[in-house]
């Protein structure tokens, strides 16, 4: 009986200390702006937290904010969604603004609309969630002219992050990241993306 006590208890110390290294590591990530490290660690804990209140809602809002900084934005979306849920209060004025900017990327506009005039209810003086109470529905009407407009990606394009070549000394100029070439090698933490070269 002391053995199957002991291990019940030496596993369930194991994994709480697993959580806790995952977290500091999380951090450490977060902090050096490497998202694209940190976002799959607090996803996790994240997921956790929400699933049995284990750890802390800061991991929910980390999530959110390292999800969107590698664009991965309705997984960001679904953590902050999940914040207000559980705290009208849980966002801060510029990760309220983040999050309605990702709802907007993400085309639900009516949906953005309706978080920015919950978001003047708590910063009433921001211009940004104003403007977006009084007009955000007038995109809805863009995205429907959407279709009269035809954008052709060439053979040459890539999503990688090219930019528009550009007269440079007798010849064209053109930035990428879709390659590892140049004096610039490697990649950023952030989105594990090459360097623009």
């Amino acid at each position: 009986m002391k053995k199957i006590f002991l291990l019940i208890f030496t596993f369930c110390l194991t994994v709480q200390l697993t959580a806790q290294l995952k977290a500091k590591l999380a951090a450490k990530h977060f902090e050096n702006l490497a998202y694209f490290e940190s976002a799959p660690m607090y996803n996790e804990l994240a997921d956790r937290f929400q699933s049995k209140k284990k750890g802390e809602k800061n991991y929910v809002l980390r999530a959110a904010i390292s999800n969107g900084k590698i664009v991965e934005y309705r997984r960001s979306n679904k953590y902050y969604s999940s914040l207000l849920k559980l705290d009208v209060k849980a966002l801060n004025e510029s990760q309220y603004m983040d999050y309605i900017d990702q709802l907007r990327m993400l085309e639900a506009y009516e949906k953005s609309v309706e978080e920015a005039r919950k978001a003047l209810t708590l910063y009433p003086e921001n211009k940004y969630f104003r403007l977006l109470s009084a007009e955000g529905d007038d995109l809805n009407d863009i995205k429907k002219m959407a279709k009269f407009n035809q954008v052709e990606a060439m053979p040459f394009n890539s999503d990688l992050g090219d930019f528009a070549p550009i007269y440079f000394q007798d010849g064209l100029a053109f930035t990428t990241k879709s390659s590892d070439k140049g004096f610039l090698a490697g990649k950023y933490a952030w989105d594990n993306s090459y360097f623009t070269s």
